[in-house]
């Protein structure tokens, strides 16, 4: 082996212990007849959920309801199985955008925002709910939230998670 192929070697072990150290997988490429390592994100197994809560605020009261918007923000934001969290409106109609890390993340969070949600169906109704996530994270979500009616939307097999 020549002095200049041990140096392209060596380069391509460094970055491969590199990405292995960070946790990344290698994918290695032939482009212009040398081999180059590609850093492939991480994936694993998604046990994420979401919820997809639509409200119908009662008339006049939209004000009121979104009022109520960064009260239900600063409880959430303390929550560790949250991944995202935000309200969106359309006329009359509210929609929580959330996500969690998994069921136990989506239970945590009914009962730390209990209170203000509480509020918010007094001035508000559940129109529509779904909740997203793999069969076996929605089966332990399905007794706790069966009074909420929600439609099940259980996650194909094949897809990713970074």
């Amino acid at each position: 082996m020549d002095k200049n192929q041990y140096c392209v070697d060596q380069d391509l072990d460094d970055r491969r212990s590199f990405m292995k150290k960070a946790g990344a997988g290698i994918c290695l490429t032939v482009a212009g007849g040398a081999t180059e390592a590609i850093a492939a994100p991480a994936l694993h197994k998604d046990s994420c959920c979401g919820l997809v809560p639509y409200f119908e605020v009662n008339e006049g009261k939209l004000e009121e309801f979104k009022a109520l918007g960064p009260r239900f923000v600063k409880l959430t934001r303390r929550e560790p199985g949250c991944l995202y969290y935000a309200f969106s409106f359309s006329g009359q109609v509210a929609h929580c955008r959330e996500g969690y890390k998994n069921a136990a993340g989506v239970l945590a969070h009914l009962k730390n925002v209990d209170a203000v949600l509480k509020e918010a169906l007094s001035i508000a109704k559940i129109t529509r709910l779904e909740v997203h996530g793999p069969a076996a994270e929605l089966d332990k979500l399905r007794e706790p939230l069966a009074g909420l009616n929600p439609q099940w939307f259980v996650l194909a097999e094949g897809g990713f998670r970074r």
